[in-house]
C-alpha cells in the first residue's frame, strides 16, 4: 500500500475529521431524534495514520466513534460500562445474528449506513432502554465471553489429549 490507505490509493483525499463527519450525517437522522448529539472528539495524526473520534451522547449513553481509514472501533457506554459493538450484536442477538457492520467498505461512507442499519435492527435497547437493561446486556456478554473462553480451553485439552 505504500504506506497509504486504502482510499488513498484510488485517489481520494484522506481526511478522517472531515470522513467522520460525512459519515455521521448518515447516522444523525437517527439518533438525533432519539435525543442524542454529536459531539466531536481528538483528530490528528498518529504512528497508524491520521484519526479522528466523534461521540453521540444522551445523558450517561455515549456511542464512541473512531475512524482512521474506514469507521473503526465503535462502543456502546451507558455510565461506566461499555460493549464493544461485536459484544453488543452478540449479547441481543446471539453470535450468529446477521450484521450489517463492518461488512465490505469500498466507499468512505459505507461503514456508516452498516452501522446504521445494525442500529435500526438492533439498537432499541441502547435507544431507548434502561440503564438496568444495558446492565443486564453486559452481563450477558461477560457470561458469553466467558463461555467462549472455557469452550477454547476445552479445544485446546482435547487437542493436547490427542497429540499424547
Amino acid at each position: 500500500m505504500n504506506g497509504q490507505g486504502p482510499h488513498e490509493e484510488r485517489g481520494v483525499s484522506h481526511d478522517p475529521q472531515h470522513a467522520l463527519e460525512l459519515g455521521c450525517r448518515i447516522l444523525d437522522s437517527l439518533l438525533e431524534p432519539a435525543g442524542f448529539r454529536l459531539v466531536p472528539g481528538k483528530a490528528g495524526p498518529s504512528s497508524g495514520g491520521p484519526f479522528a473520534r466523534a461521540e453521540y451522547v444522551r445523558g450517561n449513553r455515549r456511542l464512541e466513534l473512531h475512524f482512521r481509514w474506514t469507521l473503526g472501533m465503535l462502543r456502546y457506554h451507558v455510565g461506566e460500562q461499555s460493549l464493544s459493538h461485536a459484544e453488543y450484536v452478540d449479547a441481543i442477538a446471539g453470535v450468529s445474528a446477521p450484521r450489517s457492520y463492518p461488512g465490505h467498505v469500498a466507499e468512505l461512507e459505507e461503514g456508516f449506513r452498516h452501522l446504521r442499519a445494525d442500529l435500526e435492527r438492533y439498537g432499541e435497547m441502547f435507544l431507548s432502554g434502561s440503564d438496568e437493561e444495558f446492565t443486564a446486556l453486559v452481563q450477558k456478554a461477560e457470561e458469553m465471553r466467558a463461555r467462549g473462553v472455557h469452550r477454547l480451553q476445552q479445544v485446546e485439552e482435547a487437542r493436547e489429549g490427542a497429540d499424547d
